[in-house]
């Protein structure tokens, strides 16, 4: 499948296989974040370092004793490297209960070209001369075979091939979150036009047309009447025209029975 491709932005698969663009994404993100999605018609990119679970960026953690470097880490790397996650999951009581404890958040749903197409657009003022990108499903092994994994595999090599061996990384989490089915958007800032590491963004922005770029907001499905219908009409006020709903996922519908003859 052909895509349309920017020289200054190089996008990988996390696959052998391609993935079809019309795969669809899902996103569950605070209501108030939305409402800044929306009017300011940008999705934000933050630093992985920020990410909760203690083995985001484990290769980066690591002490390496190759050559002259002398248990020296590649932490500095981190200030650099940015994250958006997706799921595969159109829906689950785990990722509402966990990322919407307040009944405040939505679903978001997109497709894969959609992201594709965000990217090659390239983001909104940036240090960053070029982009190293990967896009694709996590793996969830267990923490033991993580560290099997990595044990036979040389400093020389984590260092002679750093990028591979880093985005690599990036799609490995530990099985105990494997519920998330996660997809996720990694992206290396490559030259910065900068004079201290200091000066690099916590976040980065690409351009979107919402009304394009998300196919659906779906609200919690323990959202009440009264608030559905309100959240309903705010989107509609600030210039979302697409569809919305709440999900079913706590709705009962009885049973019905095979009858006696």
């Amino acid at each position: 499948m052909e895509r349309k491709t920017n020289r200054k932005i190089r996008i990988s698969f996390n696959s052998k296989d391609d993935y079809e663009d019309d795969i669809a994404l899902y996103r569950l993100v605070p209501l108030n974040r939305l409402h800044r999605i929306i009017l300011r018609k940008q999705l934000a990119f933050t630093l992985t370092k920020s990410w909760e679970d203690v083995y985001e960026n484990f290769l980066l953690k690591s002490s390496f004793q190759y050559g002259i470097m002398k248990n020296q880490t590649l932490e500095s790397y981190q200030n650099s490297l940015y994250g958006l996650c997706f799921t595969t999951k159109r829906e689950s009581d785990a990722l509402w209960r966990i990322y919407s404890n307040d009944k405040n958040s939505v679903r978001i749903k997109t497709r894969l070209n959609s992201i594709i197409e965000m990217l090659n657009k390239g983001p909104i003022n940036t240090p960053y001369r070029e982009f190293e990108i990967r896009i694709g499903e996590v793996e969830y092994p267990f923490t033991s075979e993580l560290r099997r994994k990595y044990s036979k595999i040389s400093e020389k090599d984590i260092i002679d091939n750093f990028n591979d061996h880093l985005l690599d990384s990036m799609f490995l989490k530990r099985n105990e979150f494997n519920h998330e089915k996660e997809f996720r958007v990694i992206i290396r800032g490559l030259y910065p036009n900068i004079k201290s590491i200091r000066e690099l963004p916590y976040f980065i922005f690409f351009p979107i047309e919402p009304n394009d770029f998300i196919e659906s907001i779906a609200f919690d499905p323990r959202l009440g009447n009264i608030a559905y219908g309100t959240n309903r009409e705010v989107l509609e006020k600030i210039g979302y025209s697409g569809k919305t709903l709440r999900t079913n996922l706590y709705r009962f519908d009885e049973l019905s029975f095979k009858k006696e003859d």
